[in-house]
């Protein structure tokens, strides 16, 4: 079966949390694994080469368009979803890929963090997951461009990941108004709110709403190493995964996750950033034709 509903990115937006949450509602099938990447690499790869991609990433990548479309069985779901945040990264060749692959009536969401805040995400994943060696946020940033040469997986394009300007007209393009664009500060502000107006995009039932009160993969530096090597080593082992996911679910186990990160201190590095992407968010802002106030009053408690 082919896909209907694409969670596009952006990683370190709330994707995940999207994801588990409609997952949930009994109108909707989400492929497992939800990322599989076919649409933005295809049967020619990827074969990521970071530090920890071959068991995070690569062993889950579905490069064959049979396989893919198995990943979806015939149920009464009405929705189909495909949750790969490489596609918003990626357009050129997801475009092409989703005019072959999926429904031709399918709706996009695609969630969208301030952008120095969400490359400053994805660092601080990766370093309390246990893979980034850099000692900080600067030197993450320093070492992009070698590593994107190197092949690491997207998640380690902090900078580039984030240039939501190069990425998003694309999609608003091909999409029109079966693309639902969410903010992700607007979301943490007000689940309840975010989650009646995706209900409504997507006509699901609202006896059954969406739970997006539970952070998913948050980053940051953990209170206790013993937590989060055990986390690491659940994750990175299918089997113990899928035991603990049946005693305390996805829920139980972000709730451990999320008491074991510290909050985030102000980084000079990313008000740099901030300043870097000041005219990429006034382009976002333009092409979806409001203001995003949430990014701008970050952007002014960073620098106070």
């Amino acid at each position: 079966m082919n896909p209907n509903l694409l969670i596009i990115g952006a990683a370190r937006s709330a994707t995940t949390a999207i994801a588990f949450a409609l997952d949930e509602h009994p109108d909707v099938a989400l492929c497992q694994p939800k990322e599989v990447h076919f649409l933005a690499f295809g049967a020619e790869g990827p074969n990521f080469r970071g530090p920890g991609d071959e068991e995070k990433f690569n062993r889950i990548l579905v490069r064959d368009a049979d396989r893919y479309h198995e990943l979806w069985q015939p149920s009464p779901a009405r929705w189909r979803v495909d949750a790969s945040v490489s596609t918003l990264y990626r357009p050129e060749a997801s475009l092409a890929a989703i005019a072959e692959h999926v429904d031709p009536d399918a709706k996009a969401i695609c969630l969208l963090r301030e952008p120095a805040a969400r490359a400053r995400s994805a660092y601080r994943y990766l370093a309390g997951a246990g893979y980034e060696e850099a000692p900080s946020f600067a030197a993450g940033l320093a070492l992009e461009d070698e590593r994107i040469a190197a092949g690491y997986h997207h998640l380690w394009h902090y900078r580039a990941m984030s240039r939501y300007a190069e990425q998003l007209p694309a999609f608003v393009e091909a999409f029109g108004d079966r693309l639902f664009v969410g903010v992700t500060e607007e979301l943490t502000s007000d689940p309840e709110g975010f989650s009646a107006r995706l209900g409504e995009f997507l006509e699901l039932d609202s006896s059954t709403p969406l739970d997006l009160s539970v952070g998913f993969n948050r980053g940051g530096e953990p209170r206790s190493g013993v937590v989060a090597g055990a986390t690491r080593f659940i994750a990175e082992r299918p089997a113990a995964k899928e035991a603990v996911l049946r005693v305390i679910g996805r829920r139980g186990v972000e709730r451990i996750n999320n008491v074991n990160r510290r909050r985030a201190d102000v980084d000079p590095a990313e008000l740099a950033l901030r300043a870097e992407f000041a005219a990429d968010v006034d382009y976002v802002e333009q092409l979806l034709g409001r203001s995003i106030p949430t990014w701008h009053a970050r952007s002014e408690a960073l620098a106070a």
